[in-house]
């Protein structure tokens, strides 16, 4: 599946301004738990690999990042049924689901989003994101939609502030970043 979206990182008074302003149909928490192998390849190729739970349901999700450098992210995404989250994923399946041989992938740590979903149309899907990790929290909205982006929506957005100007930076770019910062990764001990 082809996933293309605007997103942007907002102040949380941003946030807790179209928190309270949208009639949200609907709010979830997922978790998202990271994978990384211990040659760096998924980080060099922007690979993101990670289990999604939502519900008591996982599902491994492997994201291949096409552009960067634009608030504009297209990526090839592809979801499979897992059971649970385990601590490493083998060689056999990572090949299967990215197509080329790096080796087990290892479980680096977890991400929680309390996420509000707003369908503006049949085409476009607005995401509202308060994630936590290590000892971050941030904000972030998201506009996934397929097609053309209704610019009367981007109009509306920019109103409360939200601008989609800035390079994007992904849930799992920031969550690296951050533990990383903190020495917080290790892979495959």
């Amino acid at each position: 599946m082809l996933e293309t979206e605007f997103k942007c990182l907002i102040s949380k008074k941003t946030y807790e301004t179209l928190r309270n302003k949208v009639r949200w149909n609907s709010c979830r928490e997922q978790i998202n738990y990271y994978y990384v192998d211990k040659n760096g390849v998924v980080l060099k190729k922007r690979i993101m690999i990670r289990v999604r739970e939502i519900g008591g349901e996982f599902k491994l999700q492997v994201k291949f990042h096409k552009n960067s450098g634009s608030p504009l992210q297209i990526c090839e995404e592809h979801e499979y049924d897992i059971d649970g989250v385990p601590d490493m994923i083998d060689a056999e399946t990572i090949k299967d689901c990215i197509g080329e041989d790096i080796g087990d992938v290892y479980l680096i740590g977890k991400l929680t989003t309390k996420r509000r979903i707003y369908n503006w149309d049949l085409n476009t899907e607005i995401c509202l994101d308060k994630s936590s990790y290590a000892d971050a929290t941030d904000y972030e909205i998201e506009v996934e939609y397929s097609g053309e982006v209704d610019k009367e929506l981007l109009g509306r957005l920019s109103a409360y502030g939200v601008e989609f100007k800035q390079n994007s930076v992904g849930k799992f770019t920031r969550f690296y970043n951050r533990c990383d910062e903190l020495n917080m990764i290790k892979v495959g001990e």
